[in-house]
């Protein structure tokens, strides 16, 4: 990708997976911003005007720890957006930076059918609630600023970078610990039976190129979007093949067979409006493999 480099990108959450890796992914063609102290305490100077993005990724992204302390998760994920758009609205409004906020899929509703983002939304987590929320307030907020924006809904992107009590790192951290053993392995998993739609880390980052190079003088790219496959993968089948890329053979009980639930997104409004496509991911066979690479 080639970039003026006189430009420059803050990335917030620099030290999350998707964070560090946007940062990486654009440090041969931006300067890159980030800030190591208490975001509400962000110095207005250190945003001069010369971003093409403000990627937002910070926040509390574990469902269960926003259960626990739903205070911490509100103050984190709300707060802070209204904070930063606040303190640095002038400057975004003036210099047409992008505000790209992440979302979550957890706030739709189970379907059989992909969800295009106007399906009914129903987030019943502290975690999906904040977000849902903080959606609300990024899109009221930069129309008010007149601040470029964009609200990501994220579904399932993954790595085997990524670390966390989230289904591919606790999977594969299975995977690892049991190739020294030569019988066939057995996951332990809560769930299998239920699709989900997973995204490789390459298309993630493909999909933030396509916001980055588009003209945000003009306003027609602002609003919600899903990035994702719009392709439902079966939890058991991303065990069987992951064990087959790895040459570990998998044995799974037959209580994994119904399937429980469905959540897929349709991203054909983001693909028409930035001229993105999803490349890695469309197969479990693709997805496994970009996993892995």
């Amino acid at each position: 990708m080639t970039i003026d480099k006189r430009l420059s990108l803050f990335v917030s959450g620099h030290k999350g997976f998707l964070g560090s890796h946007v940062m990486s992914h654009f440090q041969g063609s931006f300067a890159i911003k980030t800030f190591d102290g208490d975001l509400f305490e962000l110095p207005s100077n250190l945003i001069s005007g010369d971003e093409k993005a403000f990627f937002h990724f910070a926040g509390v992204s574990m469902p269960a720890a926003c259960e626990k302390s739903p205070d911490v998760a509100y103050r984190n994920n709300l707060m802070l957006t209204e904070a930063l758009l606040t303190k640095l609205s002038k400057t975004l409004s003036k210099s047409k930076t992008v505000f790209v906020f992440f979302s979550t899929a957890h706030v739709y509703e189970n379907s059989v059918v992909p969800m295009k983002e106007e399906a009914s939304v129903n987030p019943k987590s502290v975690y999906s609630r904040t977000k849902y929320a903080a959606e609300l307030l990024v899109r009221d907020l930069c129309t008010f600023y007149n601040i470029p924006y964009v609200i990501v809904r994220l579904f399932n992107t993954s790595h085997k970078s990524q670390v966390g009590p989230f289904f591919m790192p606790t999977l594969y951290s299975q995977f690892a610990a049991h190739t020294v053993s030569k019988e066939p392995f057995i996951p332990k998993l809560d769930r299998v039976n239920v699709v989900r739609d997973f995204l490789s880390l390459k298309d993630f980052l493909g999909a933030m190129e396509a916001i980055v190079r588009f003209d945000w003088s003009q306003p027609q790219g602002c609003g919600i979007y899903n990035i994702c496959t719009g392709h439902g993968k079966v939890l058991k089948d991303i065990v069987y093949e992951l064990g087959k890329q790895l040459g570990v053979p998998v044995a799974l009980s037959d209580s994994y067979l119904t399937i429980e639930s469905s959540i897929v997104g349709d991203s054909t409004k983001f693909q028409n409006v930035f001229s993105w496509q999803p490349s890695y991911s469309k197969s479990v066979a693709d997805f496994v493999k970009s996993y892995l690479e």
